[in-house]
């Protein structure tokens, strides 16, 4: 068995990216044979695995420039799609396997022209919203995407247009080309993306739920090497947009004087920020994150959207517990003991939940959190179910 396995990047510092790379792995492990194609950053870590870049830094360059003028995520990097049709057809997979489509590297239309000129089945693992709407990767009060977009409201939000809208076109063409691949698995990462696919045009085809892989011989419980022993809660986020919910943490802020303060990683350390909430900058080694979980005494993740919930298994895997919002598909990653969900910009429930954990304390959650990631959200467990749906695949 053959797999080529397509991702914006392929590098351990993005989730989607190590996501790619452990599949991929798990592929090569097992005596198959898997190939990486990324559109740009760093080559994947993992030496067992051959890996392609596609385009070039300029081509991103350029495809940035004109996605952000004209609302047209998708629509460029034609040289680079070239590039990788040639790959395709030269490795003749058994199976391509899409992850992010968007990222300012591929041409979307014609990637799926030869996709149907070939009739390889295709398994697409959905990370976000993106495939779905006419524009955003994300969304949490807009329904819009059912019908089709028109005048997006998130436009200054990732993938960023500062021009125009064509939120209703994206939609539009979404629905033609991706509705029209055959022989087509969408796996989605989360119960609550799959009830989302199947109220969309892609709800046609198989869907699968296989949530996300952690590697826990990384992310594991350290020794909390703090001098000063405030109760400390940690937020993390690459990027603090407002869906988020830094504002959460604000709120917050007040009422942890003299008991508690906040580590927020991503935040720049230039942003103004009240005490005791205190920036450190974005983390990139998996490494280092890890220890920054296993420092802090209490995760909160106040995003109110997300497909899956990466950071807050993380924590729990790292034997801190955690408090999310209760929306989209955060509740699902929180079992018992492992955590508390509260109703999203509830602060005083967001408080309550706080001082409950406070008082029993960090002991109490952590093994539980621990066994809960090892026993549900392991990276084998995950690289499995896809070697079983890849074989399920081809047999079909």
């Amino acid at each position: 068995m053959k797999v080529v396995a397509i991702n914006t990047v392929a590098s351990a510092d993005n989730a989607p990216g190590r996501i790619m790379t452990g599949i991929c792995t798990a592929i090569a492990d097992a005596g198959h044979e898997a190939i990486a194609v990324y559109g740009r950053g760093k080559a994947p870590d993992a030496g067992v695995i051959r890996s392609v870049r596609m385009g070039s830094d300029a081509a991103v360059l350029c495809h940035t420039l004109m996605s952000r003028l004209t609302d047209s995520e998708g629509l460029h990097s034609k040289c680079a799609t070239r590039q990788l049709v040639r790959v395709l057809d030269r490795e003749q997979p058994d199976i391509i396997h899409l992850h992010n489509l968007h990222g300012h590297y591929l041409n979307y239309p014609s990637l799926v022209s030869w996709i149907n000129s070939v009739g390889i089945p295709v398994v697409w693992t959905l990370h976000d919203c993106w495939p779905m709407t006419g524009h955003c990767a994300y969304y949490h009060d807009c329904r819009k995407w059912l019908s089709g977009c028109n005048d997006c409201r998130q436009l200054s939000y990732y993938p960023k247009s500062m021009l125009l809208c064509r939120s209703g076109r994206n939609s539009r063409m979404k629905r033609m080309l991706f509705g029209s691949i055959r022989n087509l698995t969408v796996v989605a990462v989360s119960r609550w993306l799959a009830d989302e696919v199947g109220r969309s045009f892609l709800g046609d085809n198989p869907v699968r739920v296989i949530p996300n892989g952690v590697e826990t011989d990384c992310f594991k419980p350290h020794v909390a090497a703090i001098g000063n022993r405030r109760f400390t809660i940690l937020g993390v986020a690459s990027r603090w947009e407002r869906r988020k919910g830094l504002d959460t943490f604000v709120s917050l802020a007040p009422h942890l004087e003299g008991w508690g303060e906040i580590i927020l990683v991503g935040v720049d350390k230039h942003e103004p920020l009240p005490r005791p909430v205190k920036a450190i900058g974005r983390i990139t080694s998996p490494q280092e994150l890890s220890r920054v979980y296993s420092c802090a005494d209490l995760f909160i993740n106040p995003s109110k959207a997300e497909t899956f919930g990466m950071t807050t298994v993380e924590a729990m895997a790292c034997g801190t517990p955690v408090i999310v919002n209760n929306s989209t598909a955060l509740p699902e990653c929180v079992a018992h003991d492992t955590g508390i969900v509260v109703d999203t910009g509830n602060i005083d429930a967001l408080l309550r939940s706080i001082n409950e954990i406070r008082s029993k304390g960090k002991a109490y959650y952590s093994a539980r959190c621990i066994s809960h990631i090892r026993d549900n959200y392991s990276i084998k467990r995950m690289t499995d179910a896809y070697l079983s749906l890849y074989n399920s695949v081809l047999g079909r």
